[in-house]
């Protein structure tokens, strides 16, 4: 006598058409540990993540795959970057290999070791469009990884980054995402790499969520680094400590004996008071609130001047609710750091 088990298949579909159908859905994604880690308890980024993977293409798994968050800007992983534009069909030909010495290498030798010995080092990175009549390609080398203070970097108290372990996928990811966006720039839809964004301005480091911030520096509390224009600048216009009176040395006085007459000191007569001189009024300092907001709304318009303009505000102690210094006398100090930092972009 058998028995037969009849057996279903199983098939999950879910069609999420409201704001809160999608928002109960990455509630639920958040409590699970099938998410990366800096997604985890956090319902509302895997919402933003979700929306940045549908403009991609990305459904909302992979999306929260691909997509990590550094200091506050969404990016992609090279390998997502490659497969978003295979996917979408534009792709007619790729290839990416690399040269030493510019002979191409079918195995990567120790690349450090290559560098040391100065050999020539170059990764190559060729893709073509649909319709295009030619291919885009694009080289990084080791020099040029030298130049941008990339090759051997370290990170926060002399940990080895990426690039003292794997610098031929380094190599590879940076000749990858500057080909890819300045050929497929429409369907990477402006995004970045991991791999070149973490490498930006600051030093980043994920944290224990898997989160990448800026390191701190001993001296992110303290005043800007010497040598510096800001540095400078502030330097000059800093308050001058109170100079404390110098008391003098005492000495020993030979006190006299009595065999020794001791003649009085004639009395000192006082001298007549001096009359007080007549104060003199500061200059008055100009106001210039109008021209600060002026400079303050240019410099977060521009690209990265958001960032630069809380620096200047965090440096200057203001409080979350002061766009600039309330007191005059700050305020031409305030439009010199403006200055400085619009220079820099």
């Amino acid at each position: 006598m058998s028995t037969a088990v009849a057996t279903q298949n199983v098939k999950i579909a879910l069609s999420l058409t409201t704001l809160q159908e999608v928002q109960a859905f990455c509630a639920i994604l958040a409590k699970t540990d099938m998410v990366p880690k800096h997604y985890q308890g956090k319902p509302d980024s895997i919402l933003v993540a979700a929306m940045h993977g549908q403009e991609l293409g990305l459904p909302i798994l992979q999306a929260l795959q691909s997509i990590a968050v550094i200091n506050g800007v969404p990016s992609i992983y090279g390998d997502a970057g490659l497969a978003i534009v295979r996917s979408s069909g534009l792709l007619e030909d790729f290839e990416e290999w690399l040269e030493i010495d510019g002979q191409r290498v079918k195995e990567v030798p120790n690349l450090i070791e290559a560098a040391a010995s100065n050999h020539r080092i170059v990764q190559w990175c060729s893709s073509k469009r649909k319709g295009a009549k030619v291919a885009r390609i694009t080289t990084y080398s080791v020099s040029d990884a030298k130049t941008a203070k990339l090759w051997q970097k370290k990170g926060y108290n002399g940990s080895e980054t990426p690039w003292c372990t794997v610098p031929g996928r380094m190599l590879m990811f940076r000749c990858r995402g500057f080909n890819l966006r300045d050929e497929f720039g429409d369907v990477l839809k402006g995004m970045k790499f991991v791999e070149e964004v973490q490498d930006y301005d600051v030093e980043m480091t994920p944290d224990s969520s898997g989160t990448f911030h800026p390191v701190p520096t001993p001296d992110d509390t303290a005043k800007p680094k010497a040598g510096s224009k800001m540095g400078d600048l502030l330097k000059a216009h800093a308050p001058v400590p109170p100079v404390m009176p110098v008391m003098p040395t005492p000495v020993d006085v030979p006190v006299p004996t009595p065999s020794e007459p001791v003649e009085p000191e004639p009395p000192v007569e006082p001298e007549p008071p001096s009359e007080p001189e007549s104060p003199v009024s500061p200059p008055p300092v100009a106001d210039q609130s109008e021209t600060i907001k002026k400079e303050l709304t240019a410099l977060c318009k521009a690209p990265k001047g958001a960032a630069l303009a809380a620096g200047i505000q965090k440096m200057f102690k203001l409080k979350p609710q002061e766009m600039y210094p309330a007191n005059a006398a700050h305020h031409e100090l305030f439009l010199r750091a403006l200055k400085e930092a619009k220079e820099k972009l």
